[in-house]
């Protein structure tokens, strides 16, 4: 393919939720949602065996055929993302993937004490692949917020704030200090750093939400 039509082709490519595949006929009629309330005794200790290897298996084929990267997200306590921490799953597949990017769409922030680990993760991850990491983030969804017992509203504040946490990390030299409402670190200063700079990709979802639009277009994220 030409040089230029390769840079304006469009790239695809293969999201994977990693759910729960064992439920019987009865699922529906003895549960009102596979979310948040659905009993874990429906968790199939022996039939969990080998699961996470056959959904590594079929992303790293993704990468193998010709896709350009993969997605992973975030998810908690329900049968349809059993991917509470996408980073773990990123951290194997960058041991299988050779050429492709991997996505994860997204580290849920508020959910997370010190947003200085997700950005010491994503750098982590970024030198894994020599560069091929999209770093994700998303406040979650209702689901999560209900999940975990946090207030959306609050969320969406620690949101915003964490991530430009996280934007200094990455980009300011480090020994600095930072002083929100939220976090507050006397040091960040972290190691190691992410290969690509002045950082990996950002993705934001929107959810049709006019705000985040605004904030991501502000910091200048897809």
């Amino acid at each position: 393919m030409p040089a230029a039509a390769e840079a304006n082709r469009a790239e695809v490519f293969s999201w994977h939720f990693a759910p729960w595949p064992y439920l019987d006929e009865s699922f529906e009629k003895k549960y009102e949602s596979g979310w948040i309330t659905i009993p874990n005794k429906e968790f199939d200790r022996k039939k969990a065996r080998g699961l996470f290897q056959e959904y590594i298996d079929g992303l790293a084929h993704a990468d193998e055929v010709g896709f350009d990267g993969v997605v992973l997200n975030e998810h908690h306590q329900n049968i349809y993302g059993l991917m509470p921490s996408p980073n773990i799953l990123a951290a194997a597949l960058t041991q299988r993937m050779k050429h492709g990017k991997i996505v994860v769409l997204g580290n849920l922030v508020p959910l997370h004490f010190r947003p200085l680990r997700v950005a010491e993760e994503y750098a982590m991850l970024d030198c894994m692949t020599d560069g091929r990491i999209i770093a994700g983030f998303a406040p979650g969804g209702g689901h999560e917020a209900f999940s975990y017992s946090y207030s959306m509203p609050l969320a969406r504040e620690r949101f915003w704030e964490g991530i430009d946490l996280i934007m200094q990390a990455w980009t300011k030299p480090g020994p600095t200090e930072f002083y929100g409402k939220h976090y507050q670190m006397r040091y960040v200063n972290p190691w190691p750093q992410p290969l690509q700079t002045p950082h990996p990709p950002v993705w934001v979802p929107g959810s049709n939400s006019e705000d985040t639009m605004y904030q991501a277009a502000k910091r200048g994220f897809c």
